[in-house]
């Protein structure tokens, strides 16, 4: 697939989301069907933890981009808290939307250590409601994710550095 079509697939998955968000009853079906009739089921794709996960990437690569173009240590240090503010917050909502899947009562301590103390709070957590094995299996998967994004973000800034010429 080339990068043009990759793009007007994009569009069209894109189209699809608004619409379909934006909609109620008949054509809200109807944008569900024409969705799938592309190939996407967006019933899936729009899962609100799965999205949290995609949005968690997306703005770390934001942020990597924009980067490069701070001028002053104070700009680098702005964007680094704006970067740890947004992670925390994605952490949580992806912690709220699952405790809500699962039916487990989010009590204000816990709460307040996801917020305050992620490594640690959000593995406790995934053992708490999952086992010990999935547990595991949980904790290992965040972490990628977390690398991942992590990764995300420094590629778009060496890639945004590269095109600026720095």
């Amino acid at each position: 697939m080339g990068a043009l079509e990759g793009l007007l697939v994009l569009s069209k998955v894109r189209q699809c989301w608004a619409l379909t968000i934006r909609s109620s009853g008949p054509l809200r079906r109807a944008a569900v069907l024409s969705s799938q009739a592309l190939g996407f089921h967006l019933e899936t794709l729009m899962a609100r933890k799965s999205l949290t996960i995609a949005a968690l990437f997306g703005s770390d690569a934001c942020l990597g981009a924009i980067l490069p173009f701070a001028r002053t240590a104070g700009a680098v240090h702005v964007i680094f808290v704006a970067n740890v503010l947004i992670w925390t917050f994605f952490v949580f909502a992806w912690y709220r939307f699952d405790s809500e899947d699962r039916g487990f009562p989010r009590r204000w301590f816990l709460n307040a250590m996801i917020i305050s103390m992620s490594a640690f709070a959000f593995p406790y957590y995934l053992f708490r409601t999952r086992g010990f094995a999935r547990g595991i299996l949980g904790s290992s998967l965040a972490l990628g994710i977390f690398v991942g994004s992590a990764a995300v973000g420094i590629t778009a800034a060496i890639l945004s550095a590269l095109i600026r010429g720095a």
